[in-house]
């Protein structure tokens, strides 16, 4: 198989190339993209079956199904008392979630997000679909969402979303509805939401401008009454929609200034800003946008970037600020925070090293005070700033050692691990009252003492990135997606690490390496299926999807 898909405004293609360029002979496109976090320490958050131990969602986009090549598959692996096991483990297509078809290049499992929408205490899943085409319309995009049971997520009440079904706008050629998705309680009403990002879609005459999409919880499930649609041209919106923006192309939801509704943020990596009376092509922006009773607001909204007044940075050129985004409470006051990657930042002159920006909440929202950047070559980090590094082109959250704060986790999937180049990487950094602090902070990769695998070329640990408690102690454990990784002679096959926590931090013990020939494991490993490509995220906010062109295998 030769052919290669991507977004097409956004040409990712020739933008990933550039990201890695000189570090490794792809010969040809391939996956790029990041992910990212979810906030709050809501442990279990992620628990499809409602037995106390959270569950994964592993993203296989390039799997073959049938005659369907690239269609896209998710892996389940459900969480126990002693973590993560094959029992009971499920594989699912499109076809097998009764609500729609398998099709060449749809690649269902892209992006995936988890959030209770019926408010029955079981969570439900939700899989970006970004390449699905709709009627005529070439690689629109839909979501499929399978809810959760006692029995785990079943096809019983499964759903098929698309922008023709919400009737705000109809589904177009390239929209890439799905490429990023979030959940979250916008309106404080007991049934989480649903943000859909669609990066591609036009604003008016304006292409690839970018939206967002909300979908509401009721206790019947996700709704189309009363859906939400926004852009940095709806009413109120800081910034404005511009051509190839691709508002949308990562997302997080958190409770920015602890009022008990979800908030969105969404990162427009290609934003232009205007600095110092030059214009900045794609230095990249976040838009926050506040919830209330009656669902987003923008009322008191926010539009951050490294412009923004006391924000540590300068705006630059090709940063892609906000390309990963996500959330949590690093100083546990209260608040979520959100982390916003930078993975095109130069360190010094050290090219696409990539950096990390950190914006503390308040009640009063987001704001400068006390904000952080991060790179490997902060002090304390492990590592160095190397050129294509892109630390931050994967971040998610979660309390890794049980002590009440949130503490980040940062994937570095272009980190050189010996001689190994684009072996991968993910760099953890500890919270504590103060916020995020370097001491005690972490590198993982596949050749850390005791971690299964090796470190090779190109595997790309930390393309992906999530956080659950899957058992095994009451820490939050982190997971890293390993999508390039080959299985013996299989290449591209991929692959996803979990190593759990402990009181004393991340730990090598007992950590696993689950792939499609791991024994009980449903399907098998085959080229280019990519394997942890994409990560279910734990309920309350769940972010990005982005970096990315796809090279579905060949």
């Amino acid at each position: 198989m030769t052919e290669r898909l991507r977004f097409p405004a956004l040409c990712l293609v020739v933008l990933l190339l550039s990201l890695m360029s000189s570090r490794v002979a792809l010969g040809s496109t391939r996956v790029r993209k990041g992910t990212q976090a979810a906030p709050q320490t809501v442990s279990k958050a992620s628990d499809f079956n409602g037995d106390g131990y959270g569950d994964l969602a592993v993203g296989v986009p390039g799997e073959d199904v049938g005659a369907a090549t690239d269609t896209g598959a998710v892996s389940i692996l459900y969480g126990s008392a002693t973590g993560l096991s094959a029992t009971s483990n499920q594989f699912w297509d499109e076809t097998a979630t009764g609500s729609a078809t398998d099709a060449s290049g749809d690649l269902f499992g892209w992006a995936e997000a988890t959030g209770d929408f019926n408010g029955d205490g079981f969570k439900d899943l939700a899989v970006g679909v970004p390449f699905k085409e709709v009627g005529i319309a070439t690689d629109a995009g839909a979501v499929s969402i399978l809810y959760g049971s006692a029995s785990g997520l079943s096809a019983t009440g499964s759903q098929q979303w698309n922008q023709d079904l919400l009737g705000t706008n109809p589904s177009e050629t390239n929209d890439g509805f799905g490429a990023s998705v979030a959940t979250g309680d916008v309106n404080g009403d007991g049934f989480d939401d649903l943000a859909v990002e669609v990066p591609g879609e036009g604003v008016g005459s304006i292409a690839s401008a970018g939206a967002a999409d909300i979908i509401l919880g009721s206790a019947a499930g996700l709704t189309a009454a009363g859906n939400e649609d926004w852009s940095q041209n709806s009413a109120g919106v800081l910034n404005k929609s511009e051509t190839d923006d691709e508002f949308g192309l990562s997302v997080t939801i958190g409770d920015f200034n602890g009022d008990g509704f979800g908030d969105l943020g969404v990162g427009v990596p290609l934003e232009d800003l205007v600095s110092g009376g030059s214009t900045r092509t794609d230095a990249g922006g976040v838009n926050v946008l506040y919830g209330s009773a009656t669902g987003l607001t923008s009322t008191d909204d926010d539009f951050w970037s490294q412009d923004a007044t006391g924000i540590v940075g300068i705006v630059e050129s090709g940063d892609w600020f906000g390309y990963a985004i996500g959330a949590g409470d690093f100083d546990g006051n209260g608040f979520d925070d959100l982390i916003v990657g930078v993975p095109l930042e130069d360190i010094t002159q050290i090219v696409e090293a990539g950096g990390a920006n950190v914006i503390y909440g308040s009640s009063t929202g987001l704001c400068s005070a006390g904000n952080q950047f991060w790179d490997q070559n902060s002090t304390g980090i492990n590592g160095k700033a190397e050129a294509g590094d892109t630390f931050a082109a994967s971040v998610s959250a979660g309390d890794f050692d049980g002590n009440g704060f949130d503490d980040a986790a940062f994937g570095v999937p272009g980190e050189d691990v010996g001689s190994r180049t684009d072996a991968g990487a993910v760099n953890v950094i500890y919270g504590k009252a103060s916020g995020l602090d370097s001491a005690n902070a972490d590198i993982w990769d596949q050749d850390t003492p005791n971690i299964i695998g090796v470190a090779e070329n190109g595997d790309i640990f930390g393309a992906s990135v999530t956080v659950a408690d899957f058992g095994n102690g009451p820490e939050d454990d982190l997971v890293s997606g390993v999508p390039w990784e080959d299985i013996g002679s299989i290449a591209d096959a991929g692959l996803a690490n979990v190593i759990y926590g402990s009181p004393s931090d991340l730990t090598s013990t007992g950590n696993q390496a689950w792939q499609q020939d791991t024994t009980g494991i449903l399907d098998m490993a085959e080229a280019g299926d990519e394997f942890g490509f994409g990560l279910g995220e734990r309920g309350t906010a769940n972010a990005s999807r982005p970096l990315a062109s796809l090279r579905p295998s060949g």
